[in-house]
């Protein structure tokens, strides 16, 4: 890796604010995948919940107490996730590396600023990586090893540098820069001045969950707003793409599935239908979660 390039110091940041500190393949739960896997483990949870009450309307997990109940809590704990994922970074932050806050948003402000400052180059990224800075050097290379090594070699290194330049075409200018509308389709995703839902979102846990100071704030909310699965599904799958594109495009790291292994032990008191509906429930949102993966990816390559 070259250790002059400029953007080293913030691929170590956005590496930890994404992936967290530690290194043996443990989930940090406060970098973004980690919140990232609680978003989609949680909603699988509270549909499975939902889906058991309509298979046992009888239950007395159905009755609508129960029922109201985790569903609120189910939006409280989402939102606050939410919010956490389109965090600014304080302007003002006191800390050497400047991660106070992990979060998808800061990394996208730190593209926005280096893109603004002609740093987030084809070129810097491509040498940070120490891929050919071209689609026909990281070929050429790729050919030299193949006629020194015979036909069946190859280079996993010169190849995914071959799939970068793929992805630079576009996401990248001409000219070799950032693309403003390759940072547009993240922010709608990740801004709230971006998208509704998002802000509706955060409006119910700064109004109503941390900061109802006043009987006027929490008359807005009660008119303002009306949170519902649909909607918070919604913000869930644009930060989801979001997380998928920055984890390829900046880490080159794929994820197959975000809901871990493991939890089915935790149904040891329902009946065979039961446990099927749940294996069903948490096998449909991770199809879904498959078709943001490919929707993200696909936004990437073309």
């Amino acid at each position: 890796m070259n250790k002059s390039n400029p953007l080293k110091d913030k691929y170590n940041e956005w590496r930890e604010c994404l992936d967290g500190k530690y290194t043996d393949g443990r989930v940090d739960n406060n970098s973004v995948s980690g919140v990232i896997y609680s978003l989609v483990q949680e909603m699988a949870v509270h549909e499975a919940y939902l889906a058991l009450c309509k298979l046992r309307p009888k239950s007395h997990l159905a009755t609508s107490l129960f029922i109201r109940s985790s569903s609120f809590s189910y939006f409280e704990i989402q939102a606050t996730r939410i919010r956490r994922l389109s965090d600014k970074n304080p302007r003002n932050s006191s800390t050497k590396n400047n991660l106070d806050v992990y979060s998808l948003r800061r990394v996208i402000d730190d593209m926005q600023t280096l893109k603004t400052k002609g740093l987030l180059t084809r070129r810097n990224m491509c040498l940070y990586f120490d891929y050919p800075t071209t689609a026909s050097k990281a070929e050429a290379e790729n050919l030299k090893l193949v006629s020194r090594s015979g036909s069946g070699s190859f280079s996993t290194h010169f190849i995914d540098a071959g799939r970068f330049h793929k992805t630079l075409d576009n996401v990248c200018t001409r000219q070799g820069s950032m693309s403003h509308e390759f940072i547009n389709e993240l922010k709608t995703r990740a801004y709230e001045e971006k998208s509704v839902e998002l802000k509706n979102v955060r409006d119910f846990v700064n109004k109503y969950i941390a900061h109802s100071a006043s009987d006027e704030s929490r008359r807005q909310v009660l008119r303002d707003i009306r949170l519902s699965t649909d909607e918070v599904k919604s913000v869930i799958k644009g930060l989801v793409e979001c997380f998928y594109i920055l984890e390829m495009f900046l880490m080159r790291a794929s994820h197959s599935a975000l809901i871990p292994y493991g939890w089915e032990v935790h149904m040891n008191n329902l009946d065979n239908d039961e446990k099927q509906l749940v294996k069903d429930k948490f096998t449909e949102i991770n199809n879904q979660c498959e078709s943001w993966r490919d929707s993200a990816y696909k936004l990437l390559n073309g």
